[in-house]
């Protein structure tokens, strides 16, 4: 159960009925939502929790994988530590051995990224306001992959209600979402993290100063450019990046 509302708001943004951006994809079958509570009832917790939390599902994101099924978390995380640690980052490093991917957060506290939005092995989301500017809130920094709306963000709520939020919290599931239409599309021909950050940079429209720069990373990802380009044709594509 859901004690805060955040959650809820965060699962909305990807996959509610009608408005969520997968709505169609949970319809026909392609995308199936799973909700895992690591934290507790007030908001908080360990990080050993998280890192328990990886390791449990490692086992299930495995077997997924060997079906030809791609994992995808989201992590709206609300941390101001930017500092990698060491045993998150040691279950990160193992869970993206495999065709699994972490889109996290940056954070909102208009500095550095704060864990695990800073961490290589996670797809760093800043926030914007409605005018595709970066949010005054949105941590910002060499971490940042791409960026996606998070001001004044509608989604459910407990309690079968509705709620208008902001916060890097809501960017983060629409870049959650972009890559599972990327995998749902291209599925093999994008491999790992660091392809999938690679392709989500050549796809994304640039906002900002000119190329990617540490306000937007690579800018704003719109779904379209994702059916239509091939991630073969990037410049430089390797079909075996490891």
């Amino acid at each position: 159960n859901d004690a805060q509302g955040h959650g809820s708001h965060v699962a909305g943004i990807v996959a509610a009925k009608d408005f969520g951006i997968l709505a169609e994809l949970v319809k026909s079958g392609v995308y199936t939502q799973d909700h895992i509570k690591i934290l507790g009832d007030n908001g908080s917790g360990s990080f050993t929790w998280v890192n328990n939390a990886y390791r449990t599902e490692r086992a299930e994101d495995l077997e997924l994988n060997k079906q030809g099924i791609a994992v995808v978390y989201n992590g709206s995380f609300g941390t101001t530590s930017s500092t990698l640690l060491p045993d998150t980052e040691k279950e990160l490093a193992e869970s993206t051995k495999g065709d699994v991917y972490f889109a996290f957060a940056a954070g909102n506290h208009n500095g550095s990224p704060g864990y695990p939005g800073s961490s290589p092995y996670g797809i760093s989301v800043a926030a914007l306001d409605e005018s595709l500017v970066k949010a005054s809130y949105s941590c910002f920094g060499p971490q940042i992959t791409v960026a996606a709306p998070g001001s004044l963000i509608q989604s459910t709520w407990v309690a079968g209600k509705y709620a208008t939020i902001s916060g890097t919290s809501m960017a983060s599931p629409f870049v959650m979402a972009c890559i599972v239409i990327a995998k749902s599309k291209w599925g093999p021909k994008i491999k790992g993290t660091v392809q999938m950050k690679q392709y989500l940079a050549w796809i994304a429209a640039d906002l900002g100063a000119a190329g990617r720069d540490d306000l937007y990373g690579n800018g704003l990802i719109y779904v379209q450019r994702i059916l239509d380009m091939d991630p073969v044709m990037m410049p430089g594509y390797n079909p075996d990046p490891g």
